[in-house]
């Protein structure tokens, strides 16, 4: 698919497979785009599904906007592509990172647009001020560290793509309200988390920090009937261990 306009709003979207149910797939911020999944979990899901994928805005081939990087309002560009390619039929949403907030947000405002929901390495709350001043003090190639281990190497080589991501990563943290969009938005209540509807799966890394291993431990306690699979890996798990989070995934989506 190319990069489509939604009444103005740029995003560019991409699919794999076409029969099945739709998994619509979440980036995380910065590093992430839709190649986090592209390339190693959506194969494997668009072998019996839809696999549906999207950059968030300001990343990969969407462009960066004047205003809107707060998790409602990407929730609802979340909204506007699965009315679009997923028509009125449930989707399975699976997020990584802050994509996994995005997709928590989306599932508790319409819970009827929502089979399952899969939460890859999320934190919450999704920005804190500490985390905050630590982003605005590091520089485009303290950034790229976020990358992978397995990308270091490839980064460190240079070459258009990765100049490309530098000035992109710059871009973001000084030109957009991006960090304060982020800060502003109220952590999910415990009460709302509660009431979640869709089925959860948490799919936590065995070498995750402190901030996502609190996280996984309170979604776990407080959405009743959440299921809990730990995964050998660090933060970027679509991209360390695609294989075994791909049958996470298939796995509770036909369970």
């Amino acid at each position: 698919m190319p990069v489509e306009d939604y009444d103005g709003l740029t995003l560019h979207t991409q699919a794999m497979g076409s029969t099945g149910s739709t998994i619509v797939l979440l980036h995380g911020l910065l590093v992430g785009s839709l190649s986090t999944w592209y390339f190693g979990v959506a194969p494997a899901l668009g072998k019996a599904h839809r696999a549906l994928m999207f950059d968030l805005r300001g990343h990969g081939l969407t462009p960066a906007t004047a205003d809107g990087y707060g998790v409602r309002s990407q929730a609802g560009d979340l909204g506007r592509v699965i009315d679009r390619h997923a028509a009125s039929a449930p989707v399975a949403l699976v997020g990584h990172s802050a994509g996994g907030a995005i997709a928590l947000r989306y599932a508790l405002d319409h819970p009827e647009r929502v089979s399952q929901l899969v939460l890859v390495e999320t934190p919450l709350p999704l920005m804190t001020a500490e985390w905050l001043e630590r982003m605005r003090s590091a520089s485009p190639l303290d950034l790229l560290k976020l990358l992978p281990m397995i990308r270091h190497a490839s980064a460190e080589r240079g070459g258009r793509p990765w100049k490309r991501m530098l000035e992109q990563l710059a871009h973001l943290a000084n030109a957009t309200p991006l960090f304060a969009d982020l800060l502003a938005e109220p952590d999910f209540g415990d009460d709302e988390l509660a009431a979640l509807a869709p089925p959860l799966l948490l799919c936590y890394a065995t070498r995750g920090g402190p901030v996502v291993t609190s996280t996984r431990e309170r979604l776990a306690a407080r959405v009743p009937g959440a299921r809990l699979r730990m995964l050998e890996g660090g933060h970027a798990l679509p991209v360390e261990s695609p294989g075994p989070l791909a049958a996470a995934i298939l796995d509770f989506c036909h369970g």
